[in-house]
């Protein structure tokens, strides 16, 4: 009973109209408190989804690397191996898409361990890029050998000797002549093997040809030893000196081929795979802390969304809640003053001057109606 007759008097202190308006702008203030909370909600929903669009876009490109390295690796073994300009090609590329990644990778904001394995990453792909710039320089050399060996050189040597066959044939009447031309077909058998096996070696990279080509060097070079001291005439004595020279020539390219050939295979062996393993390993760590990452923050943006649908249907429930209360409590306020008047006045058009008019003391349309009865 009290708490009625605190809502009348308070109420009926305003006029209808206020009434009115204020139960208008009550409902109102609640839809526009209801959207103001709501759009918070789903700020911070949004702002969840972004770092995890950001994060899945991060642990992509962490996936696309692994995939690059396992290729860069590949062609960069298979280059080491056995040249080619395709395998190179596929080096650089693989090389050229994970620089971007990285670089898009750190480009983005990220958390520091995510951002300390990226560097990480990165520095492991620059030591296994240098080494592999020293297998291309090795590589390199052994093409430039490669030339030496099994290019015109072999043929200009073989030249030289029947050259000088040619010359010693012409001063057979010379001792030193003579003598060496009963060597010189064994010297253009060796030589003739000698050419022969240093080719096979070449493309095959077979041990035991190289150990043949060894042994026929040896024999080469001390035929062609011996006939610097037989051939003394002014005319062969150069043509076996140069004939030396360029065979020295030839045998220094074998042994620098051999050199190389060992050189990029230590390379392969020593540093361009464990520095491939090293960066496959940090790829993988890469790919694993960006990927669990984004799935932490899946499960958190998709309970924060929950959250969010929950708080905005409570709030709108609330609000219907609150907003049919109040345009009740008006409503009652207008309509139960609204009866007693109308009791009143129907009492009056029965004759009845006793009865008692309520309500003159409240200060709206229907309390001025009630003291207008009462005179």
């Amino acid at each position: 009973m009290g708490k009625r007759r605190i809502l009348h008097l308070d109420l009926s202190r305003f006029k209808i109209s206020t009434r009115i308006f204020a139960g208008f702008v009550s409902v109102l203030v609640l839809l526009a408190a209801t959207g103001v909370i709501g759009l918070y909600a789903l700020r911070s929903v949004d702002t969840r989804f972004q770092a995890y669009a950001q994060n899945f876009s991060v642990a992509e490109l962490a996936m696309r690397m692994q995939s690059d390295v396992l290729t860069l690796r590949h062609a960069a073994t298979a280059y080491a191996q056995n040249g080619g300009r395709d395998h190179k090609q596929d080096e650089s590329s693989a090389q050229w898409r994970i620089g971007n990644d990285i670089s898009a990778a750190l480009a983005q904001k990220l958390n520091p361990k995510t951002e300390r394995l990226f560097k990480e990453f990165k520095g492991k792909v620059g030591d296994f890029q240098s080494t592999f710039e020293n297998v291309v320089q090795t590589r390199k050399e052994l093409g430039f050998l490669t030339d030496k060996l099994v290019g015109k050189n072999p043929a200009v040597i073989a030249t030289q000797i029947d050259d000088v066959i040619k010359e010693a044939m012409a001063e057979s009447n010379n001792m030193g002549a003579m003598s060496f031309l009963g060597y010189s077909s064994e010297l253009k058998v060796h030589y003739a093997r000698l050419s022969g096996y240093v080719s096979e070696y070449v493309a095959t990279k077979d041990p035991a040809l190289r150990e043949k080509a060894t042994k026929e060097f040896v024999k080469v070079t001390g035929l062609l030893h011996e006939s610097d001291q037989d051939l003394t005439t002014p005319k062969l004595k150069p043509m076996i000196q140069n004939l030396e020279k360029n065979f020295g020539v030839y045998q220094n390219s074998f042994d620098a081929f051999i050199s190389a050939l060992t050189n990029i295979g230590a390379l392969e062996s020593n540093t361009l795979v464990p520095r491939a393993m090293y960066m496959d390993a940090a790829a993988v760590s890469v790919r694993k802390i960006a990927v669990d990452k984004t799935k932490q923050m899946y499960a958190a943006a998709n309970s924060m969304m929950l959250r969010a649908r929950l708080t905005m249907l409570i709030l709108v429930a609330a609000s219907l809640f609150f907003g049919v209360l109040f345009q009740w409590i008006i409503a009652r306020s207008i309509t139960k003053p609204l009866k007693a008047i109308t009791d009143v006045v129907q009492r009056l058009a029965g004759g009845d001057r006793n009865v008692e008019i309520t309500g003159v003391e409240a200060k709206d349309e229907i309390g001025a109606m009630a003291r207008a009865f009462q005179v």
